[in-house]
């Protein structure tokens, strides 16, 4: 190809559709895939996603082929996009070649090319310029006749006619055109998306110098760019290019640097645990983690996966919320295993503070950059994921999808900056098929506790409140949560080493954990050691409480399995011992951050009779610390006063929502409310 070589790229509408005809099938590969996520994420939606993503992709391939010479000095400018009216879309690289593309499924014959209005856009360019050339690219079949003809170039007489007079009866024509001239420089390429993708790929390996295993990055990130290019009609030229390709190199080497990287706030999820195979603790009543879809562990929700599924091709942010127990995280992390054809799994851990979202927002652009499709998971709304919506709402404009599990009361706390999100939420719960078909397969697996003679018995016992995880933990187990837990503090009680260290740990980690609190290790032993001594080796300790499934270890936090193994453990471990004075022992293990979420549901776990004793030592606590910490800890508890309202009266309001008039309902209601009148 000539240095000097160009062509003019015009993206043009699709023919028009024919019932159940519109859509180009392009989705046997799942990068292709991707590529028409990218294309409906930047279009908006207003334009037929699957024509954008086949000429995306051409144009792709024409940066890839033009700039493989690097002394090539052409330019090329593109245009379109912007809009649905794409006959105004060009890209032009000099002034050699006008390309214009079709897609559909349907058979194109010749009296449908010519309702296209393709030879119109050619002849208006030909009467400017006639040094140009002209190309039609398509995906569909050609009919026998006219179209066929002139694609050869081999027309006949009744051919020749039949254009002739079709051009004729343009206000284009003119009586000195020269229409055979006009119609010799107008080619036929027939290719398809997979086509054009293969083409591109091999491009960069061949003559990009890509490393392999990096070339399906590199293409759906210049497939991205060149969408953007479209967009802004930007003209880019070789030095553009190739600063684009470097960007892209930098961007894979980004990551490690990255403070959000380095400080684990992000962390890339590969759902393999080679360090522990076998992680049957799942049936021990341990909230779900990666490493138990990859082994298969949980019974499958199929028709909930389906409609999260369904929901997150809908929307950026799907909030799968329920109360403890019910499975949230095992739906999330099974959704996000099914995803990982077309995604790469990120989970978000730590948002707490505003300074963390930059680094964090940054680190998800890179990856978007080497052609990524990021899928980020938040497993349980707290203090630590604060501006979670935030990051989420800066990355609206890329193709990137957020999964959020959480608890009711922590949607109410986290969830109130999300109105300006794509987002919508799932409301899970154990049904009695569900629990009858979850029986079934764990029956296939043989996980089922020989006591556990059918599902309907186990069912009884928990359909109450529908918890999965008590189920699920009935069926293997044979037993209760609860009565597991009994026969364990049973047990410590006996006189076993570190028993009251064991048992004040537990009961620390049992309430933070019911509270959605993490507590810091070294405070934690600080504290044990101070109010029940320990012998030996604190790190001993800890592993031995790990090992009988109480509490999960980390390097700087020790936390519960699960909320609602926790609350078994609150109950049985305050019987003699008053929760009032637990959590006023907790109020010193706490960073500052947890202020407001321990005050919004520590109120809650102190008898009715205690609550005001608890709360004037909480106030008593709270006048000997700085401003900003008082402010928090005011802050949960007039947060949680609408919350308790809202609980109390929560059958009413839905009802009010259903029937209309929920605005006047709060007016009339809500104590704290009046009606403005405006003259």
């Amino acid at each position: 190809m000539k240095t000097d070589a160009g062509y003019t790229f015009i993206m043009s509408k699709k023919q028009k559709p024919k019932p159940k005809s519109q859509q180009i099938n392009i989705a046997k590969e799942p990068t292709v895939e991707n590529l028409t996520t990218i294309a409906e994420k930047r279009t908006g939606g207003a334009v037929n996603i699957a024509g954008i993503t086949y000429q995306t992709l051409y144009a792709t391939h024409i940066l890839l082929s033009e700039y493989a010479d690097k002394l090539n000095v052409a330019t090329i400018q593109m245009e379109g996009l912007e809009d649905i009216d794409l006959d105004k879309g060009k890209l032009t690289v000099g002034n050699k070649e006008l390309i214009q593309l079709k897609t559909s499924i349907n058979s194109l014959d010749a009296a449908g090319f010519w309702e296209m209005g393709v030879l119109k856009n050619f002849l208006e360019i030909y009467n400017q310029d006639k040094n140009l050339t002209y190309r039609f690219v398509y995906n569909m079949p050609i009919a026998a006749g006219h179209l066929q003809k002139l694609s050869e170039q081999k027309l006949n007489d009744a051919s020749k006619t039949y254009w002739h007079d079709k051009i004729k009866s343009l206000t284009l024509y003119s009586k000195d055109l020269d229409i055979d001239d006009f119609l010799k420089k107008i080619t036929f390429e027939k290719t398809t998306a997979e086509t054009l993708y293969k083409r591109s790929t091999d491009l960069l390996l061949a003559k990009h110098n890509v490393n392999p295993g990096t070339q399906l990055q590199y293409l759906k990130s210049i497939f991205f760019h060149a969408l953007e290019w479209s967009k802004e009609r930007t003209t880019i030229d070789q030095s553009l290019f190739n600063q684009t390709l470097q960007q892209i190199t930098d961007a894979f080497y980004k990551g490690p640097v990255n403070a959000a990287v380095v400080n684990g706030w992000i962390t890339p999820e590969l759902f393999q645990d080679s360090q522990n195979p076998l992680s049957e603790d799942y049936f021990e009543g341990k909230a779900a983690r990666p490493e138990h879809i990859w082994q298969q562990l949980p019974a499958r929700r199929l028709t909930w996966e389906k409609n999260i599924k369904e929901q997150l091709e809908k929307s950026d942010v799907v909030v799968i919320k329920s109360s403890s127990g019910q499975g949230k995280s095992t739906l999330a992390w099974q959704t996000a295993y099914n995803l990982l054809a077309t995604h790469k799994v990120y989970q978000l851990n730590h948002a707490q503070l505003a300074e963390y979202t930059e680094p964090i927002i940054d680190f998800i652009k890179s990856r978007v950059e080497i052609g990524e499709s990021p899928l980020i998971l938040i497993d349980g709304l707290d203090q630590q994921l604060k501006y979670w919506s935030l990051i989420a709402s800066h990355l609206a404009a890329f193709p990137v999808k957020f999964i959020v599990t959480t608890r009711e009361e922590d949607w109410y706390t986290f969830g109130n900056d999300a109105s300006r999100l794509s987002l919508q939420v799932v409301t899970i719960s154990l049904t009695e098929d569900e629990a009858k078909n979850i029986y079934q397969q764990l029956k296939t697996k043989n996980k089922i506790h020989a006591d556990s003679r059918n599902w309907q018995t186990p069912w009884e016992k928990v359909k109450e409140r529908g918890l999965l995880i008590e189920y699920a933990y009935l069926l293997t187990k044979g037993e209760m949560i609860s009565e597991r837990l009994s026969h364990q503090i049973k047990k410590l009680n006996a006189g076993e080493r570190n028993s009251g260290a064991k048992i004040e740990i537990l009961r620390m980690i049992s309430v933070a954990d019911v509270l959605g609190l993490k507590l810091q290790s070294k405070n934690l032993i600080a504290h044990v050691q101070k109010v029940a001594g320990i012998t030996g080796d604190r790190g001993e300790l800890l592993k031995e409480l790990e090992l009988e499934y109480f509490v999960r270890l980390e390097e700087q936090y020790v936390e519960g399995l699960h909320p609602v193994r926790s609350s078994h453990l609150v109950t049985l471990l305050h019987v003699y011992v008053a929760i009032q004075d637990t959590l006023t022992g907790m109020l010193g293990l706490l960073e500052p951050e947890y202020y407001t979420q321990f005050a919004n549901g520590a109120p809650d776990l102190v008898g009715e009779k205690d609550r005001d004793d608890f709360i004037k030592k909480l106030a008593a606590w709270a006048a000997e610390k700085d401003i900003s910490n008082m402010v928090a800890l005011i802050d949960g508890l007039m947060r949680r006063e609408p919350q308790r309202y809202w609980e109390a009266n929560r059958a009413i309001f839905e009802d009010a929502y259903q029937n209309g008039g929920i605005e006047l309902f709060i007016y009339d209601t809500l104590p704290f409310t009046c009606i403005i009148r405006r003259s």
